[in-house]
C-alpha cells in the first residue's frame, strides 16, 4: 500500500499559515483533504511540533505560524493511465462497515473506488466531517420543508454541485431528484477525467 511519502509531486505554491494552525488544519483548508498533511511535512523538510505559535519553538524544520510553506498545486490529472492512481484506492465498506481478510482489511481501489467516494459523499452533511469541512451535501437541510419539486430541484443541485467538486470528476452529466411521501431520492450521473462513466445515489 502506497503511503503519502510515495505520491508523486505535481508542482507546489506558497501559501501563509494562521495562527493556531495546524497542518491537518492548512491541507483541509488549501488541499481539501486534512489526510494530505504529510505531503506537506515533506514538501517543507519538517519536523515535529511542525507549525507553532510560539517564536522560541522555532528552529530547522519547525515553522512559525504566519509564515509562508510550500503546499502541493495540484492532484494528479487525466493524463494518468493507472485507476488506482487516478481514482485512489481505500478501504472497502460493505452497510458502513470493513471486512477483514488474512488479518488485514480489505480495500477498493480505480473506478470501485471513487463509486464509494461518491456514495459516501452524498450520505455526509456538509460540515459533519470535523477537518473537512466543504466536504459533503446540504440536502439534509430540506428536511422538514415541504417534500415537492421545489425541494427535489434544490437536492439535485445540492448532489451535482457536491459531486462535481471531486477532482476524478470531469463533468456532472445528469442530477435528478425525486419525491415519494416524505422522502427524496437522487440519482447523479458524472463523466470521470479519463472519460468513464459513473453513477451515485442516496435516499434522504
Amino acid at each position: 500500500m502506497s503511503t503519502p511519502f510515495d505520491r508523486p509531486l505535481y508542482g507546489y505554491r506558497f501559501v501563509q499559515t494562521d495562527q493556531f494552525d495546524t497542518l491537518q488544519k492548512v491541507a483541509a483548508r488549501f488541499l481539501g483533504d486534512a489526510g494530505r498533511w504529510a505531503e506537506i511535512i515533506v514538501l517543507n523538510g519538517m519536523t515535529p511540533p511542525y507549525l507553532t505559535d510560539d517564536p522560541s519553538q522555532v528552529t530547522t524544520g519547525v515553522f512559525l505560524n504566519g509564515s509562508y510553506i510550500t503546499i502541493p498545486a495540484s492532484a494528479p490529472g487525466a493524463q494518468m493511465n493507472d485507476p488506482n492512481a487516478v481514482f485512489g484506492q481505500d478501504i472497502l465498506l460493505t452497510g458502513g462497515n470493513f471486512g477483514v481478510v488474512n488479518g488485514d482489511v480489505q480495500l477498493v481501489g480505480g473506478l470501485d473506488n471513487l463509486n464509494q467516494a461518491l456514495t459516501n459523499l452524498l450520505d455526509t452533511d456538509q460540515g459533519e466531517l470535523l477537518f473537512h469541512g466543504e466536504y459533503g451535501t446540504l440536502i439534509r437541510t430540506l428536511i422538514g420543508s415541504m417534500n415537492g419539486p421545489t425541494a427535489t430541484l434544490l437536492a439535485a443541485e445540492y448532489a451535482k454541485e457536491a459531486i462535481a467538486a471531486d477532482t476524478r470528476i470531469s463533468d456532472v452529466t445528469s442530477a435528478v431528484g425525486t419525491s415519494a411521501l416524505d422522502a427524496i431520492d437522487v440519482v447523479v450521473q458524472a463523466t470521470t477525467i479519463q472519460g468513464a462513466a459513473t453513477i451515485a445515489s442516496a435516499s434522504y
